[in-house]
């Protein structure tokens, strides 16, 4: 559902080797307890605050988690279930945060996303029969799926929407990469075309339209009475798309009308609006694209430092005879 950048705070670090030099000793891993009969959900692994972690959404955290950014050796499964414990300890602090901030996901949001989550399964005894599997009711998923919404909202607010890339870096980039911040060409066209074109008739009634066009003062398509023999939209044509309309665009001036254009499609008439010529994009213009493609290690590093605010005052206990 929802991870945070993995990092590492001593004291839980500290705690979690405990943990689990504990299962590795000799007790049970975490998916051995959960297969011995005990019900994960009542297995508490940590206490933070108020709240507290259970196997089984421990479990839930190793199966969903994302590979480590550095690859350059295996991870371990110790290493590998210590991550899980400390993304899950993290996890819990941002919901705590958010509930005691006011934030909630709204019934809309949790709706459409159970919905969306639903229809990943062939059918309603599917989706049912992987509940089951899992021990959850429907409300239990609402539950999960509102909480990692609410934790998304949080973070939104707390590290997407305060992420800054320095104004060095952008200019930087931009006077090494301007070539490429390209405004492409723009040309804007109303379009008034056929719903069906019938030879000659089609001819004779296109015709009659750019007639009626010509006899206006400022020859506005829009003001053309539609009768559901012709369509008027406004639309950007391309070369490589359009090549028919974006020729006949070229040889307009601003505000005026082609003659018939017949294309693959059917008949035409356009009228220019503007045509603006590929340019290179101004510093303030290629700005929120430059951000946007340079913030993620900004953000990973606002990331590793949001973290370790949540855990600063936290309380956070290991329940070290949990996997005994």
């Amino acid at each position: 559902m929802f991870s945070f950048y993995s990092s590492r705070n001593r004291m839980v670090s500290a705690a979690i080797a405990v943990l689990f030099a504990l299962g590795c000793a000799g007790g049970p891993k975490p998916e051995q307890a959960a297969a011995s009969g005990e019900d994960p959900r009542k297995i508490v692994v940590a206490r933070v605050n108020d709240g507290q972690i259970t196997l089984a959404r421990v479990l839930k955290t190793l199966k969903n988690l994302p590979p480590k950014s550095d690859t350059s050796s295996p991870e371990t499964p110790q290493e590998l279930r210590a991550r899980a414990l400390d993304s899950s300890i993290l996890l819990e602090l941002a919901y705590q945060r958010a509930v005691q901030s006011g934030l909630q996901a709204d019934d809309r949001r949790v709706a459409i996303a159970l919905d969306n989550y639903k229809q990943t399964f062939g059918s309603d005894e599917e989706y049912a029969a992987v509940l089951a599997k899992q021990g959850m009711t429907e409300a239990d998923m609402r539950a999960e799926i509102e909480r990692s919404l609410t934790i998304s909202i949080l973070y939104k607010k707390e590290v997407e929407d305060v992420v800054t890339v320095p104004e060095e870096e952008l200019n930087r980039v931009y006077e090494a990469e301007k070539d490429r911040l390209v405004q492409p060409e723009q040309v804007k066209v109303t379009d008034i075309y056929l719903l069906k074109d019938e030879g000659a008739a089609s001819e004779k009634l296109m015709a009659g339209i750019r007639q009626k066009l010509t006899s206006l003062p400022d020859q506005d398509p829009w003001k053309l009475v539609l009768d559901g023999s012709f369509m008027v939209r406004r639309m950007t044509v391309r070369q490589d798309r359009e090549p028919d309309l974006y020729r006949a665009a070229k040889a307009l001036q601003p505000g005026k009308l082609s003659s018939l254009i017949q294309t693959a499609k059917g008949m035409h008439i356009i009228r220019l609006e503007s045509l603006s010529p590929e340019r290179l994009l101004t510093f303030d213009e290629a700005k929120p694209f430059l951000t946007n493609e340079l913030k993620a290690p900004f953000q990973e590093k606002q990331t590793k430092a949001w973290e370790e605010e949540l855990k600063k005052e936290a309380r956070i206990v290991i329940t070290e005879n949990t996997l005994r």
